[in-house]
């Protein structure tokens, strides 16, 4: 079973600011927002965990989607010959392939970092 990628909010009346989200993800800039399909500057709300808090009015109106695209362009951990591999090192590199993996997943084969 994939995990969720995304999260749909349907029908936003403009008074809600903050909306939580179920999926892990390895940077603050993999978080993407859209209202009614367009992608939102990142300018206007910030990421806290697992809540995207829009910073300030007007609040969103229409359908809202908060999404992952995991970054698969560079390597998150770049291991070198004779240093130690560390556990959190491992665990990262691990998580982007399967972020990428699930988004792909999730989105029919069009995931994995591009944006919509």
């Amino acid at each position: 079973m994939t995990k969720p990628t995304d999260v749909l909010f349907e029908g936003l009346n403009g008074s809600t600011s903050e909306f939580q989200f179920p999926f892990e993800y390895l940077d603050k800039a993999d978080v993407r927002v859209f209202i009614n399909e367009a992608l939102v500057d990142p300018v206007v709300y910030e990421v806290d965990g697992n809540t995207v808090r829009w910073k300030d009015q007007p609040y969103p109106i229409g359908d809202l989607l908060i999404a992952r695209y995991t970054d698969i362009d560079e390597k998150e951990v770049d291991f070198v010959k004779a240093s130690a591999l560390r556990t959190a090192d491992l665990n990262r590199q691990n998580d982007q392939f399967i972020f990428a993996l699930q988004e792909l997943s999730s989105r029919g084969g069009s995931g994995g970092g591009v944006i919509p």
